[in-house]
């Protein structure tokens, strides 16, 4: 895929939990929903609704996200989730899975708008419960989410 824009972040929304921002390119700059908003350390969200000159994206953090992943080392798989705060939680890990601290998580591409491949963050924790015998961890996104102003826009794979 090409490129797309550069976008300019111009609101946030003032919802604490609701991690949404307004971007200044839209349709006629290319900006479709499904974008991929990207900077060089990794993800930051999605675009979730495109008018002509503006979009709307939900970034990483968002409870509403959901992201397919892998563990890069281990090519364990799982769904990332926004928590509202500064982190995310990597869910549906199996209780013995090869998970641990300092472990890179990247995009599974598995269907969406997300390619193979992209850095998503880093495992900062691994909580296992022998009760539900399954397994999650927190990550912290590799871009500083609260400090981002401009993205690299990724426009959607071709549908099939």
């Amino acid at each position: 895929r090409q490129p797309g824009p550069i976008a300019r972040i111009i609101a946030r929304s003032l919802i604490p939990s609701e991690h949404l921002v307004v971007l200044d390119k839209g349709r006629r700059q290319g900006v479709t929903p499904d974008t991929v908003l990207w900077q060089t350390d990794g993800v930051v969200g999605r675009v979730i609704e495109a008018q002509d000159a503006t979009s709307t994206a939900m970034l990483v953090t968002d409870p509403e996200n959901r992201i397919g992943c892998v563990i890069e080392r281990s090519r364990q798989a799982g769904v990332l989730v926004g928590t509202g705060g500064h982190r995310c939680r990597l869910i549906y890990l199996d209780l013995d899975a090869d998970v641990v601290a300092g472990d890179r998580v990247v995009t599974a591409g598995l269907g969406g708008a997300f390619p193979t491949g992209l850095p998503i963050g880093l495992v900062t924790e691994v909580n296992r419960d022998d009760r539900l015998a399954a397994a999650w961890a927190w990550v912290q996104p590799s871009v500083k989410i609260s400090r981002v102003e401009e993205v690299l826009c990724l426009p959607p794979p071709p549908s099939p």
